[in-house]
């Protein structure tokens, strides 16, 4: 026998004593909101703070981007003067302090590092090497002539992942091509 009347409804008699649970699965369900809310709050505030001792990846960033006391140690090694800012600069030290960096200048590409500053004007490059992958890291080894144009000096940029080598050897050989070089 049917409980639904004439029209296909069941008359309110018929239910009046079935337990109800909306409320109750209403507040289940706030409550598993509220468990997922807080614990990917809790995970990503952890993940933050553990984050926040890691030094960022040094990417080839453009010269306007560097900060005045990360550009010292060029100064002090004289391969840039006070008021030269770097058309793209590349610092390979964890602490981004400056003092193991490439730099393309206007007119030549420098590097300075624990054993000094290096020279080397656009029209003196003899030869420009890429080697590893911009996944694993590569190294940008530049191979030519100090200023002077007849000392040979070579200059080593390495990156790491997706820092932005395969970025720093294309704008060497424009700059190296315009400059009429090699």
């Amino acid at each position: 026998m049917s409980m639904r009347d004439n029209e296909g409804r069941v008359p309110y008699e018929a239910i009046e004593n079935v337990p109800g649970c909306g409320m109750a699965a209403y507040a289940g369900l706030l409550a598993l909101f509220l468990l997922v809310g807080v614990t990917g709050m809790v995970l990503t505030t952890g993940q933050i703070l553990q984050a926040g001792s890691e030094a960022a990846p040094g990417k080839l960033r453009p010269g306007n981007q560097v900060a005045v006391w990360q550009m010292k140690p060029m100064r002090s090694a004289g391969v840039v003067e006070i008021n030269e800012i770097p058309l793209a600069w590349h610092d390979e030290t964890r602490g981004q302090d400056g003092s193991m960096a490439c730099a393309l200048m206007d007119d030549r590409l420098v590097r300075v590092d624990d054993e000094g500053g290096t020279t080397i004007p656009y029209a003196h490059i003899d030869n420009l090497l890429y080697s590893g992958s911009p996944e694993e890291g590569s190294k940008v080894t530049v191979v030519g002539r100090a200023p002077d144009g007849t000392t040979a000096a070579s200059i080593v940029c390495s990156f790491g992942p997706h820092e932005g080598g395969t970025r720093m050897l294309k704008q060497l050989e424009v700059e190296q091509s315009r400059a009429g070089a090699g």
